[in-house]
């Protein structure tokens, strides 16, 4: 069972990290048997609250994740909702964007998007008809919400991920989160980062 690929910054923390209990140490000795690999869970939305069908979370190797993302992407309507923030913070949505557009401009942040263990980012559309988002969480799996059978399976098979319904995900399990740039000093610090997200897609900087 091929362990699954992390970004560099993400790992379990090691018991000698961390206030000893007897729990923590139990949820790190169960880390070492989890399903930590490739693939994805799968979930009918039971509500009508909003306008999706399934619910899905995907575990991919991280070399992939960008390229999984943006096939995604190209899958929503014409306009998006770009979704980013501090994984401590409330998310910042922006205005709806054309979404070629967006692309152009997200791709020079792929390595800290894709890298930094604090950063959560996404793309969201929503009218009264339909409801689509992906959302990469800050130790960078994906959380899918979406409404085409058709082309989520098909997407899956074209990057091998099966559906595993006991499938693990890394912060089931205490974690330690490096700064990226102390791996990559010229790396955007997170903050940094977040101030020209806002600047890109919002036209806002932190004061």
């Amino acid at each position: 069972m091929k362990q699954l690929e992390l970004p560099t910054t993400i790992r379990t923390a090691r018991i000698d990290e961390l206030p000893y209990s007897d729990s923590l140490a139990e949820r790190i000795q169960k880390r070492h048997s989890a399903k930590i690999i490739e693939g994805y869970t799968f979930h009918e939305n039971p509500s009508t609250e909003l306008p999706f069908k399934f619910y899905c979370e995907i575990n991919i190797d991280n070399s992939k994740l960008w390229t999984l993302f943006n096939v995604f992407l190209f899958t929503f309507p014409d306009t998006v909702s770009f979704i980013f923030g501090h994984s401590d913070d409330e998310p910042i949505y922006s205005t709806y964007m054309d979404k070629l557009d967006f692309f152009n401009k997200l791709n020079q942040f792929k390595l800290e998007l894709t890298q930094d263990g604090f950063i959560e980012f996404g793309v969201i559309y929503h009218d009264e008809e339909l409801f689509i988002e992906i959302f990469v969480d800050k130790t960078k799996y994906i959380k899918y919400w979406g409404t085409d059978y058709e082309t989520f399976n098909n997407i899956m098979q074209e990057f091998e991920l099966i559906k595993i319904d006991d499938l693990n995900f890394i912060d089931e399990f205490p974690l330690a989160t490096q700064a990226l740039t102390e791996l990559i000093p010229n790396a955007a610090p997170t903050l940094d980062l977040i101030d020209k997200l806002k600047n890109e897609f919002t036209n806002k900087v932190c004061s």
